[in-house]
């Protein structure tokens, strides 16, 4: 079987239930940001596993949080196949799509819980954070920005007629802010700090 069909050259692809739409189409931009955004996990992942490799002495304590970085997202990955699935499918289809992905209301409640722990390890934030500090941060960032991207198109879908479940809304907005946390994190162990847009206004904050 060949890896090209020549259907799409005309610009359109196939849903799921085999009706033709283009490629331009809200669901296809919705599922193309959802790849694009797993495809820069994959890049995060990939440098949180390599941060070790190149420091040999690297402290316990990092090297475990960056396992467990590149484990969360990992997760997410996988939870974006069942966001990709509430978004392609409908009905019956939907939910068992769905259902071995393990995209839940208690998935929801995790990531919160999760989320909470992590801001109150780290001092408040001393101003408006730019992207920027270790390479981990930076792709988190990056990562950060396309899943905003990713859920604005689906609730662009959602606001031109197709049932968008919640639960992937709401998945969508606390994998933003779950990597926003990530990143601050990421420096945080690193580097010890947030990179601020304006470092005089936080002086005096200590």
């Amino acid at each position: 079987m060949s890896i090209y069909t020549r259907f799409g050259d005309a610009g359109t692809t196939k849903r799921i239930d085999g009706a033709v739409i283009s490629k331009t189409a809200p669901r296809v931009e919705a599922l193309g940001a959802l790849d694009e955004l797993s495809s820069h996990l994959g890049l995060c992942i990939a440098e949180a596993r390599a941060v070790p490799d190149r420091n040999v002495r690297l402290h316990t304590v990092r090297r475990r949080r960056l396992e467990q970085l590149a484990g969360t997202l990992q997760g997410a990955q996988r939870h974006l196949v069942g966001v990709g699935a509430m978004l392609a499918a409908s009905g019956t289809d939907r939910a068992d799509a769905v259902r071995d992905v393990g995209v839940t209301d208690e998935t929801i409640r995790q990531m919160e819980a999760w989320i909470d722990w992590a801001w109150n390890e780290m001092p408040p934030l001393g101003g408006v954070i730019l992207p920027g500090g270790c390479e981990v941060a930076c792709r988190l960032h990056v990562a950060r920005t396309v899943c905003r991207r990713a859920e604005r198109a689906a609730i662009r879908l959602a606001e031109d007629g197709t049932d968008v479940p919640p639960l992937a809304l709401a998945y969508l907005n606390r994998l933003s802010d779950t990597l926003f946390v990530l990143a601050r994190l990421a420096n945080f162990d690193e580097k010890g700090k947030d990179v601020l847009a304006h470092p005089d206004e936080s002086a005096d904050k200590d």
